[in-house]
């Protein structure tokens, strides 16, 4: 039950980091601060509700609530940096081209 519990809290994190790496992908395309500042509400939002379902899947399974919570957490984190960053590099490369071609 524990490890079905791991899986359940680190799909939930995954599905975060989709929903935050669509998010910052619109945001980091539209380039101005406005879009970059509402692509960082939706992550507090996203993350927070990611946690929400974590920890009421607590009433699914009998479980410590810690083995959902820890690892959406820890997906959702780790996913968002990471996403993040490989979003960036593209975009400087992106924008590098561009100006090159000037």
């Amino acid at each position: 039950m524990k490890i079905l519990a791991i899986g359940i809290g680190l799909a939930i994190g995954v599905i975060a980091v989709y929903i935050n790496y669509a998010t910052t992908k619109k945001g980091l395309k539209k380039g101005d601060a406005k879009a970059l500042s509402a692509a960082s509400s939706v992550h507090t939002v996203v993350d927070v509700a990611a946690l929400g379902v974590a920890f009421l899947m607590k009433f699914v399974l009998p479980v410590n609530v810690m083995f959902f919570i820890v690892p959406t957490a820890v997906a959702a984190s780790t996913g968002t940096l990471i996403t993040t960053f490989i979003l960036t590099k593209k975009l400087d490369a992106e924008r590098k081209k561009a100006q090159e071609n000037k």
